[in-house]
């Protein structure tokens, strides 16, 4: 493993790179310790910087698991953590939500996984224990009458053919960020729209990757009032690239008035705005709906 990637893989006093706590002979991979496991893994699978998963094994299951040895962990210890992430798993010591901790389970579950595979453990603990619940409460989302009034608010925004795309496409926030030029077939018969990249924020860094599942990687069919308001926001993206002076349009679809593209965290800072605005609830993108309103 590369030192700059090991060196970020740490929990709290557990050190990644001191995993080496053998029981046996030297080298033997059953007494390897589940952090020594869990960076390996997460090492092989290739994540990018930061992801959800990878913060979530360091930040939960580290501190309780990190110092086991991998043939210390069975399904009783395994059901222990989740009682102890329910209770008190969360920053400051909060409770973690059913749905928290069964993620932490399908992480757990896949690293494990990974272990029995290469022959390190005959079994994986994580089968034979009693997944968390699933408790997420159900979104609110937009009704019709909702949609309409968010979309005549935003007949003034700049970023009106992003909010268009939200409800009639329901593309997601790190789709719209990673949206490019390329990416849309507009003179195509029908006219298209595939999502081919992401644009998210792991640790105050900008991340750039595919989607994570292909069902995620899609082609979307635009009907004629969403092609016409994409033509008529790149004729004004050309015509603020020329008040900037740049010689090329920019590769994204949607940047701020710099030129650069947008930070996803911002996107939602301004959907928020501009719901508060018109009266509407704060919801978030994968809430908005795909409906299709008119446009007005």
């Amino acid at each position: 493993m590369s030192e700059a990637l090991s060196s970020r893989i740490t929990v709290g006093r557990v050190d990644y790179r001191r995993g080496h706590e053998w029981t046996h002979r030297e080298g033997s991979p059953v007494a390897e310790n589940v952090g020594r496991r869990g960076s390996t893994w997460f090492y092989r699978v290739d994540l990018p910087p930061g992801p959800d998963g990878r913060r979530r094994q360091k930040r939960e299951s580290g501190p309780h698991l990190g110092r086991l040895r991998l043939a210390q962990i069975t399904a009783s210890t395994v059901q222990q953590l989740y009682g102890r992430l329910r209770a008190s798993g969360g920053r400051g010591g909060r409770a973690l939500s059913g749905t928290q901790t069964r993620n932490v389970h399908r992480v757990l579950h896949n690293m494990l996984a990974y272990a029995v595979r290469m022959g390190y453990l005959v079994v994986n603990p994580t089968d034979s224990v009693e997944k968390p619940a699933d408790d997420t409460a159900e979104r609110p989302v937009n009704t019709p009458e909702q949609a309409q009034q968010f979309l005549w608010s935003t007949t003034e925004d700049r970023l009106r053919a992003l909010w268009h795309l939200v409800l009639v496409t329901g593309l997601r926030r790190a789709e719209l960020a990673g949206l490019r030029w390329r990416d849309l077939n507009l003179e195509a018969h029908p006219p298209t729209l595939t999502v081919r990249s992401t644009r998210t924020m792991a640790r105050q860094v900008i991340v750039e990757t595919d989607p994570k599942t292909r069902a995620g990687r899609r082609v979307l069919v635009l009907d004629r009032g969403t092609v016409g308001m994409l033509q008529r926001h790149r004729a004004e993206m050309e015509e603020e690239r020329a008040v900037r002076g740049e010689a090329a349009l920019s590769e994204y679809v949607f940047v701020s008035e710099m030129g650069q593209p947008l930070n996803p965290a911002g996107i939602t800072r301004r959907l928020h705005v501009l719901q508060a605005a018109c009266g509407l609830p704060l919801i978030t993108f994968m809430s908005c709906g795909t409906r299709r309103p008119r446009w007005p």
